[in-house]
């Protein structure tokens, strides 16, 4: 693409390397502005990764802008074809935010507003992720990029009996518990994902936030809901900036307990035809909820609903198999936000 007067790129460029059967099928890679190569209007990261990608979740983290806007592109090679194809996947900035349906010309691979999903006849282990300054924004304000890629071909549902024998119970203490529900807001309903991390933002910064106006702030004019991932972290971040603030696949749920254990609540999306055991509805459309602990020995997953109306009805010990199940229906995905110094 030719390079415009006025208009700054920034290149993350990762080259994935074969992968063999053993390795990870997810990975999370971590991309920081102050350790690149740049010149005024480019900046560049290089990484070889060990596996193959069917998807790929991209998170960041800008500080806020007065003026102008972001716009993302991904750009995946095709192993097949040896063509390059790319994806206008975000708007982020001054009054702008907008997920887009952006479909390959080649094959059925596509960027569905918050993921790239790769065509199933095809292989791929190279990507680049482009950010363009528009209208006044700097690209010196893109603090860092957060890339999980995945092979969704190889995700299985965990043997978690087996698996929770090394892990240790877990408990965090003093998580705010917010509901998503407000009365004057009809449209609280959809707003499970920017409650959770509203909880987590005041878990670490001692300091209260006011939900309409937070929920705002996350909704995604290209996909018409509060739920977007991506925009729910990038918002997280601008209230951590110590933090990172990110949306990605957990492994096991062993990573989920190193997590807790080390003092992070842990917001998961679930998804279940019918309700797990004492919660107020089932989430068939999908479910963001916050974890705050395990129970080792009663098999339970101690998490703060935000779907109850009532805040002392919040805290809720889902039974691991139950959860677990709910869980794996959104193939472990999750916001994890961590201090800079724990990565």
């Amino acid at each position: 693409m030719q390079k415009k007067r006025g208009v700054a790129w920034l290149f993350f460029i990762v080259f994935c390397g074969i992968t063999s059967a053993r390795g990870p099928w997810t990975r999370t890679f971590y991309f920081f502005n102050d350790a690149c190569e740049k010149n005024d209007t480019e900046l560049i990261f290089a990484k070889r990764a060990e596996h193959a990608f069917t998807q790929l979740l991209i998170s960041w983290h800008a500080h806020n802008q007065t003026q102008g806007y972001f716009r993302f592109y991904v750009e995946v090679f095709d192993e097949k074809t040896k063509i390059w194809s790319t994806y206008k996947t975000y708007e982020w900035g001054y009054r702008r935010q907008a997920s887009f349906l952006h479909k390959d010309s080649h094959s059925s691979a596509a960027y569905v507003h918050v993921r790239f999903e790769g065509a199933s006849d095809r292989k791929y282990y190279t990507f680049r992720i482009k950010i363009e300054a528009v209208d006044g924004a700097s690209i010196h304000d893109v603090d860092y990029i957060v890339v999980c890629a995945s092979d969704m071909k190889r995700f299985k549902p965990e043997a978690y009996e087996s698996a929770v024998k090394n892990i240790e119970s877990s408990y965090i203490k003093n998580v705010p518990r917010r509901s998503q529900y407000h009365e004057n807001y009809p449209e609280s309903n959809g707003w499970c994902s920017p409650a959770s991390v509203a909880q987590l933002i005041e878990f670490y910064n001692k300091v209260s936030i006011d939900l309409p106006t937070f929920a705002h702030t996350v909704y995604d004019r290209g996909l018409n809901v509060y739920g977007s991932w991506p925009f729910n972290t990038a918002q997280a971040a601008l209230h951590l900036p110590n933090h990172l603030c990110y949306v990605t696949r957990l492994k096991s749920i062993q990573d989920l307990s190193r997590l807790l254990v080390n003092g992070h609540p842990v917001i998961l999306s679930i998804c279940c035809s019918m309700p797990l055991t004492g919660a107020p509805k089932a989430y068939d459309q999908g479910h963001l909820i916050t974890v705050i602990g395990i129970e080792k020995e009663k098999r339970r997953i101690i998490c703060h609903d935000t779907a109850e109306k009532d805040v002392t009805d919040m805290v809720k010990y889902y039974p691991m198999s139950e959860f677990m199940r709910a869980w794996e229906n959104r193939q472990r995905l999750a916001y994890v936000i961590v201090p800079r110094r724990q990565l």
